[in-house]
């Protein structure tokens, strides 16, 4: 089933993460497969997190803006997604929030 290919997508990016937690591609993916699994506080997080491990590559911020404007609740459930989008990041590699 679909659902049963982002389960193993997310797998598999955790997976990613669990070898180098700096690698944005691995939470910019874990989002996106978190996002399928209808889990979008998880994925608005891990979109987040990509942004701050990879501020040169886009995806990401562009995965999230979607995220939101699909999903306008979640700035209001999470008004720190709405601050990232908005907010320059860093991209000094400090500890993820798992």
């Amino acid at each position: 089933t679909r659902h049963g290919l982002f389960d193993e997508a997310e797998k598999f990016s955790r997976l990613a993460m669990d070898t180098d937690w700096t690698r944005g591609s691995a939470y910019r993916n874990l989002g996106s497969s978190l996002q399928g699994q209808k889990n979008l506080v998880g994925a608005a997080w891990a979109l987040t997190e990509a942004m701050k491990a990879d501020t040169s590559d886009p995806r990401a911020h562009g995965l999230l803006e979607k995220l939101v404007a699909a999903n306008p609740l979640i700035g209001i459930q999470c008004p720190w997604v709405l601050q990232a989008l908005v907010s320059e990041t860093k991209a000094a590699p400090d500890l993820p929030l798992m």
